[in-house]
């Protein structure tokens, strides 16, 4: 383990710096999926990358509430520009440009409704 210095621990520069290379074409871009709900206007964007770990969905505005992608699985919300709200443990929070929402795998689910803009989910689908 090669730490960069975000705790007090001991954090080894030089071989850090010596594990970086600026000129790597190891990054990829991936290609956005799109699905359509049935019979209405909700739009949920996949964007499915070989890290097998981790998967990554933009919600956009709908006419419909978007449910927790899985229960028992971990999830982050991050609204970039969205406004709508969030229905979770039996309150409801509003969901704004840059606010941010943790589900843990032990949470219970949740219903998002997108008035406007997008907000992206990011889950860690079960093995």
């Amino acid at each position: 383990v090669v730490r960069a210095g975000l705790t007090e621990k001991y954090r080894d520069v030089e071989t850090l710096i010596s594990m970086v290379n600026e000129n790597s074409s190891s990054g990829t871009f991936v290609q956005p999926v799109k699905f359509n709900g049935s019979g209405s206007n909700a739009a949920l964007v996949s964007y499915r990358c070989a890290a097998k770990e981790f998967a990554v969905e933009r919600i956009d505005a709908s006419t419909l509430s978007v449910a927790a992608a899985v229960e028992g699985e971990p999830e982050m919300l991050v609204s970039l520009d969205a406004a709508g709200s969030i229905e979770f443990g039996g309150r409801s929070e509003p969901i704004a440009a840059g606010s941010a929402f943790f589900k843990t795998a032990v949470s219970r689910g949740y219903k998002l409704k997108i008035d406007r803009g997008s907000c992206f989910r990011v889950t860690v689908p079960a093995a």
